[in-house]
């Protein structure tokens, strides 16, 4: 909003209603030229500088667009990873319990046998001293 008033001013000053009558021999209107084309001239350096601004923000964007469009890319990434190490957590966790209730039924299986022996044993000893 600034920069437009601004702009307006500037556009009001150097087309304002006064006359420009050049005489010959005239300075007054010589020096009103000039100081004319000095205020244009002024004002498209100033126009160049706020192109000058607007290309280089431009140029910014662009770069911070690229970064969040690589970061994004990194999240992806990661979220994936996670998902797929957190998938083999849990095949692992079922190994895991497998592994775990096969042994127990190995020392189940154990006890068995070792009682069964102990018992053929007492057997046998009882058989041959009865």
């Amino acid at each position: 909003m600034g920069q437009d008033q601004s702009f307006q001013e500037g556009k009001d000053n150097l087309f304002s209603g006064t006359s420009l009558e050049i005489t010959p021999g005239s300075t007054t209107g010589k020096e009103k030229l000039l100081d004319r084309g000095v205020q244009v001239a002024d004002q498209n350096k100033k126009l160049a500088e706020a192109k000058k601004h607007a290309y280089e923000s431009e140029d910014v964007a662009i770069n911070i667009q690229r970064e969040l469009n690589r970061h994004t890319e990194v999240i992806r990434r990661a979220i994936s990873n996670s998902q797929q190490a957190d998938q083999e957590i849990g095949k692992s966790n079922n190994l895991l319990n497998s592994i775990s209730r096969r042994m127990m039924m190995n020392k189940i299986t154990l006890y068995a046998v070792l009682a069964f022996i102990v018992l053929t044993i007492i057997i046998i000893i009882w058989a041959k001293f009865s």
